[in-house]
């Protein structure tokens, strides 16, 4: 379905046919062949999913999020994922060319037209339709952020919106609890064993998905002692919080063991999530 090819100046290249019969070539630079024939597995996944209306696995989607945009532009301009969107900053971008206007340079926003702004967003909304106060909060962010930016790259003097205060960006109308015996039947409808591990990692260790779940790994488990030592990428740049130790619940130990008993013993087994 995909095959690595070589140029003559030693650069590698995945070439693939989609479902149309169309063929794509996704180059890759200078990368050796082990890491060439990587990204040829990953991009037969990718076909296979599409071809069969299924989503990817946690491990291939983590690895997808891991890219560069430049990276996985490539793969997104070849059809096999969709682009990535940056909501929350055309969402702002938009509401500040909508409120200040379009045709205000950059280097005459004031203040006073960032307390503007953000008066208009409280209480009129987007296009009409009330925002949640963590919306605004959020919006209110990345404006910050933006104008700190421009003023970083000399393209402004001062931040205009440096004195707005953001907010808590949590909403706790959103927030749902899980009730175990709700978690329990979304399990009982999982297709296979790593799947199920999946959803109660989740919900009965608390770990975050994808993350801490795709480096998980069989060797982080301590059966004896009903432990497992979770890596954190997302609090990994905190002192004493890149790698925490989690209980293994009675609910979710026979889960975590059906993988083991029904396909392959531990030490073979490099993960818990699905390619």
């Amino acid at each position: 379905m995909a095959s690595v090819s070589r140029d003559s100046n030693g650069s590698k290249r995945v070439c693939f046919t989609d479902g149309t019969g169309k063929r794509h070539v996704l180059r890759l630079g200078r990368v050796n062949v082990r890491q060439a024939e990587e990204v040829r597995v990953r991009v037969e996944a990718l076909l296979a999913a599409r071809m069969y209306r299924r989503s990817p696995g946690v491990k291939l989607l983590g690895w997808l999020n891991g890219l560069d945009d430049r990276v996985h532009r490539r793969f997104a301009n070849k059809g096999l994922v969709p682009h990535r969107e940056r909501a929350a900053y055309k969402q702002t971008t938009d509401s500040l060319l909508e409120v200040i206007g379009r045709r205000t340079p950059v280097t005459e926003i004031t203040p006073a037209d960032a307390d503007h702004w953000r008066k208009e967003i409280s209480e009129k909304g987007d296009r009409h339709k009330p925002l949640a106060a963590a919306t605004i909060a959020k919006r209110v962010h990345v404006a910050k952020c933006i104008f700190s930016r421009a003023r970083r790259w000399k393209l402004v003097p001062e931040n205009p919106f440096e004195h707005l205060r953001a907010g808590p960006q949590s909403n706790p109308d959103r927030a749902f609890y899980v009730r175990p015996e709700v978690a329990q039947r979304i399990i009982d409808q999982c297709p296979c064993p790593q799947w199920r591990a999946i959803i109660a990692l989740s919900r009965f260790a608390g770990l975050r998905c994808p993350s801490e779940i795709v480096e998980l790994r069989w060797g982080d488990i301590n059966w004896e002692r009903s432990l497992m030592t979770v890596r954190s990428p997302k609090t990994a740049a905190h002192d004493g919080h890149a790698v925490l130790i989690v209980p293994i619940t009675p609910e979710l130990r026979p889960i975590l063991q059906a993988p083991v008993d029904r396909e392959l013993p531990p030490e073979t087994m490099p993960s818990l999530t699905l390619v």
